[in-house]
């Protein structure tokens, strides 16, 4: 037992770092993108795709993987009890039973709960989780997570469940019994559920069941209603397949034991909904209520009770008890050769297998095809779609067949999806096969439903790049794979750019055959050599989920150096012996896999990505060839920075290099590098001279791009540059409509040698004037339209980077986004209604900046993340220079009769983005406690300062303790403009404030908002500071964020909603 809840730990570690942003990573990879719920026929038990298919009176079955519940109470259950059968298909990944306080609430309901819990709204107790013989107590907050004894196997047979919910009142605890054993501890003889009472639900005690099945799996589940007649025992024999037509391999007087009949001597026996006669059986009473059931041999003779399916039930005047038999009344056929080809060319694709039989034609089989086996199939017609040959006697007395699928039905299956599969059944006997449809080019393919619409992959000699949709267990999108296989012997390398922030994890998946290409995901482990989680939101680590070896005290999860200015590198090598393989990333080992060489059938391997991204539109990129020549070395921003006013050599490591060193070397420009002159290669290094860095032009970025010559694959990484000779930013602002000249004010200067737009190219000195200090770029040179245009004034060796911020302003500012109102009235700021708001006035943080916002109206209140909706502002700060915006937001947390040290009044976050939306800092969020200060109330009066010194910025709300914000990167605080951002009203609320900017770090007097008295309450925030360096304290002290996640899904959550890309070119 120790030794199965240690496999069960490591396999629960394997998920916690890509389900913690999400619902689950399992169950968001399987689930339908349907929210309707299962019709009424199905009984009392609800799906969250609206799956699900009475199959008999009593017995519901799913084909695929659901969030379930039953929509009865169990507290009005005679004794708080409830019995029931289940079953669930082998492939079953990590699935749960929740404990669910309401089927609905104001933040979630029964279909959002995962098995990973949501530990808000109906899911608040910790759930028991399951696999086959295993299981855990788990989620929901509790700690430690502890294992679960006596867990049995779903799949042999339909077991039985007992669920009762206790008072906590002396023996009267909850317990959950499966086939009759009860859930314990994994260390001591208690109830595994003995952490839930009557008392925790108060909306009512409804059991939830989040059940993953494996994308390749038979994609089975059974559930039977609440306290009907259930199965205790039976014969392992009829767990198995049963070989009707071979009566001797079958024993005499198989038993089923069955309990809860309302009344045994009124129970009946069927099979598929007939009646079994008497005389092939015996149901003897044990008690009032239980009874067995004896299977005599002459049961299993009549061919014709038999099909496909078989349920044995027994039933009583409250309902009927089930038994799921396997049965077959014939010889299985046999595959002769492979039953899974690649096809290059859209052409009939025959297969053979051999029979006993020389009876089958093409119309007494069935062929239902589909992508793969846990899509919807549908029936192929004989004759049309396929042929079946006729019987070829063997030597063996034996006979072989040929099915032929026509190529008419090929080209229409074939048109999105690549791979096809096919069921074949013989009356209860079935096989299956498959195929592939290679394409003739060779490189990277995403089908059309992967990609967004109108789109399609764009590939050059360097990269392919794709707009993607959102994952879609409908469509099995998104995905990308590169359709020729990898020699194993030698190492596969992988580059890639970073995995777009909107994305919760993209999966790497090795494979030895293209056939699982069209529905790989993080189900299909069975069927992957290797399989690695990388995470978005700006993570740097990956989830070893499948197919790497793991160490005693070796976590799953392993981090990487990360650098945006070039591609993320894996290596993988499949070793001949495992200690010979290494899965590395940028250079780094993080894993080994447990694959080797001799278990990739044909010594090829084949690589594809699947993202599980939940709104789509994003983009990935990948080098358009495996194995090219790629850049491992340096890892770290810092190192690509150069300062052009003092350049340096510059040194790269790279590999797959051609022994020659043949390589180009060019710039963003196209211009190619002089070897020698501009830079040398020898054993993998190469060095771009500092002469070549001093002679060009400034720009902030460029390109480098290498090229093997002989190899024909390439790599680029880009260049940050800046200059030791570079001074603050400026910004003037124009009006689009009543364009007027820009001007900038550029203390200190007293000549300007020239200006340079965006490009470096030289504007003409007609076009500008510059007098004691002051800079006018005549509106000449401006276009009429909102957008940002760049200048860079040279004075000397010096360099003033000056932006035109041109919008349709009025009134000092415009609003750019909403249906609300924004009026200014001497520099006072009236919002009412959802707006987005642009303030025709720079923000210098160096200088200090504060802000004064009065919360007149809300629509409702943050409640640490929880609260659907809720009043806040949120400051935009974009600064031109970098492209980087700050995203700061305050929040309404609690009405004031709900403040208590950890309900505070007030909550904020912050992250920052660059112009491609990516994260430069990670969102990081904390509750804000005044309660010490002059207004413990969210409504009201709040100040909000700004300042920057050494790097770091700094925000401080009221008196409360500040937060300081480092890791800022190029972002320039000298000149930004913002733009402030408010949600919409509901019904119970309207949204309004006011908003004063002043200059500096001071607020004039302010008169406190309403709130109660500064009561002397500990200053202590558990659960909602959420960096690591918080200093505890009353109104002083500060907290730290440098980038880190904090906040969890809650804060995502909200930031999907704030985090918008602002166009600043119309």
């Amino acid at each position: 037992m120790a030794n199965l809840l240690a496999k069960s730990k490591k396999y629960i570690l394997c998920f916690l770092a890509a389900v913690a942003l999400i619902f689950g990573v399992t169950g968001a990879a399987m689930l339908s993108d349907g929210r309707s719920v299962s019709a009424a026929e199905t009984g009392h038990w609800m799906s969250h795709n609206g799956s699900g298919n009475t199959i008999q009176n009593g017995l519901t079955k799913y084909t695929a993987a659901a969030i379930l519940a039953n929509d009865q109470n169990i507290l009005e259950m005679e004794n708080n009890t409830v019995y029931f059968q289940m079953m669930v298909d082998t492939g079953s990944a990590w699935s749960a039973f929740s404990f669910l306080n309401g089927l609905e609430s104001d933040v979630n309901d029964w279909k959002d709960v995962v098995w990973t819990g949501l530990n808000a709204g109906v899911d608040t107790k910790p759930h028991i989780i399951f696999q086959n013989g295993a299981g855990q107590a788990y989620g929901n907050g509790i700690s430690p997570v502890y294992g679960v004894r006596n867990v049995p196997s779903f799949s042999d047979r339909l077991i039985s469940v007992e669920l009762h919910i206790g008072t906590g009142e002396g023996d009267d605890v909850s317990y959950m019994k499966l086939n009759g054993n009860m859930l314990l501890h994994e260390t001591s003889d208690v109830s595994a559920i003995n952490y839930i009472t009557e008392a925790d639900f108060p909306n009512g005690c409804y059991l939830g069941i989040h059940i993953n099945l494996a994308g390749d799996s038979n994609q089975i589940i059974y559930l039977g209603e609440y306290n009907t007649p259930y199965v205790t025992s039976q014969s392992d024999e009829l767990n198995d397949k049963i070989l009707q037509y071979d009566p001797d391999s079958i024993s005499d007087n198989l038993t089923v034991s069955v309990a809860n009949l309302e009344d045994v001597s009124a129970a009946t026996v069927e099979i598929n909904g007939a009646a079994v006669d008497k005389q092939h059986y015996t149901l003897t009473s044990d008690s009032d209520s239980t009874a067995k059931l004896t299977i005599k041999k002459s049961f299993w003779t009549n061919a014709a009770s038999f099909a496909a399916e078989n349920y044995l039930t027994i039933t009583s005047t409250n309902g009927s008890a089930f038994v799921v038999l396997d049965v077959t009344t014939g010889v299985a056929p046999t595959w002769v050769g492979d039953n899974y080809v690649v096809i290059d060319e859209i052409a009939d694709t025959s297969f053979t297998f051999n029979s006993v039989y020389n009876t089958y034609t093409a119309e007494s089989v069935t062929i239902r095809s589909g992508i793969y086996s846990g899509s919807t199939l549908s029936d192929l017609t004989a004759g049309e779609d396929y042929t079946l040959s006729a019987p070829e006697k063997q030597d063996d007395d034996t006979y072989d067949y040929t099915l032929t699928i026509r190529d008419t039905y090929l080209e229409e299956a074939l048109k999105t999806y690549y791979g096809r599969y096919f069921h074949i059944s013989f009356g209860t006997n079935a096989l299956t096969a498959s195929l592939y449809y290679q394409q003739d080019t060779e490189g990277w393919v995403a089908r059309s439903v992967d990609l967004a619409s109108g789109t399609a992959l764009t590939a050059d000699d360097y990269y392919t790049t794709g707009t993607f949709n959102k994952m879609s267990t409908v469509s099995l999108a998104s995905r990308i794979y590169y359709n020729r296989g990898l020699d194993v012997t030698k190492p596969i390398v992988i580059e890639f750019a970073s995995i777009p922030s909107s994305t919760t994890w993209a999966m790497l998946n090795v494979t030895d055959s293209l056939e699982t290409m069209d529905y790989f995901s993080d189900n299909t482990r069975e069927s992957s050599q290797l399989q690695a989680l990388f995470f978005g939101e700006g993570r740097s680590d990956i989830q070893k989920f499948s197919g790497f070896t793991i160490g005693s005290g070796e976590s799953t999860n392993a981090s990487y150096p990360k650098s945006e200015m070039k591609g993320i590198v894996v290596e993988i090598y499949f070793g001949k012996t495992a200690e010979e393989s290494y899965f590395r990333i940028n250079g780094q080992n993080c894993g080994s896999p447990s694959a080797v060489q001799s278990d990739f059938s044909d010594g090829v391997a084949y690589v594809g990505w699947f993202f599980n991204d939940t709104k789509g539109g994003f983009n990935f990129k990948v080098n358009s060839n495996v194995n090219a020549v790629a850049v491992t070395a340096p890892v770290d921003d810092k190192a690509y920075a150069m300062d052009l006013a003092k350049a340096a050599d510059f040194e790269i490591s790279l590999i797959n290099v051609n022994a020659e060193g043949d390589i180009t070397v060019k710039d963003a420009a196209g211009n190619t590098l002089v070897k020698d002159t501009d830079y040398t290669y020898s054993n993998g290094k190469l060095v771009i001279k500092a002469s070549y860095f001093g002679r060009i032009d400034f720009t902030k970025s460029s390109v480098i791009s290498v090229w093997d010559n002989v190899n024909k694959t390439g790599t680029q990484f880009s260049m940050a540059y800046s200059s030791s000779n570079m001074k603050d930013t400026s910004v003037a602002f124009v009006t689009v409509g009543a364009l007027t000249d820009a001007v900038f004010t550029l203390d200190g200067v007293s000549e300007v040698s020239m200006v340079l737009d965006k490009d470096s190219n030289e504007i003409d000195a007609s076009l500008y004037t510059f007098k004691d200090g002051t800079l006018t770029i005549k509106k000449d040179v401006l276009t009429d339209k909102a957008g940002v245009t760049e200048f860079m004034v040279v004075s000397g060796s010096a360099l003033y980077p000056c932006y035109v911020y041109a919008d349709a302003f009025e009134n000092g500012g415009v609003k750019t986004e909403g249906d609300g109102s924004v009026s200014n009235k001497d520099g006072t700021f009236t919002f009412e209604g959802d707006a987005v708001y642009t303030i025709m006035q720079s923000v210098d943080f160096a200088a200090g900046a504060a802000f004064l916002v009065d919360f007149t109206s809300i629509p409702g209140y943050y409640n640490n993340g929880n609260g659907k909706t809720a009043g806040y502002v949120t400051f935009e700060f974009y600064d031109p220079y970098s492209g980087n915006t700050l995203y700061y937001t305050l929040y309404c947390n609690y009405a004031d009769d709900a403040i208590t040290d950890n309900y505070t009044a007030l909550y904020e976050s912050y992250y920052m983005v660059n112009e491609e939306g990516g994260y430069v800092i990670m969102p990081t969020s904390r509750t804000i406690n005044i309660s010490n200060c002059e207004n413990p109330s969210a409504l009201g009066k709040h100040e909000i300062v700004f300042s920057y010194s050494d790097g770091v910025m700094t925000v401080k709300i009221d008196s409360a303790r500040a937060t300081t914000i480092s890791s800022l990167g190029s972002f320039s605080v000298s000149s930004c403009v913002c733009t402030v951002a408010v949600p919409e009203g509901t019904a119970d609320g309207k949204m309004a404030l006011t908003l004063n900017y002043y200059e500096g770090t001071e607020v004039p007097d302010v008169t406190p908002g309403p709130g109660g008295d500064d009561d002397d309450k500990p200053d202590d925030n558990p659960g909602g500071d959420t960096t690591d360096d918080v200093e505890k304290g009353g109104c002083g002290g500060a907290v730290v964020g440098t980038g880190t996640v904090a906040g969890g899904a809650l804060l995502l959550a909200g930031i999907a909603v704030l985090m918008k890309k602002r166009s600043r070119s119309k």
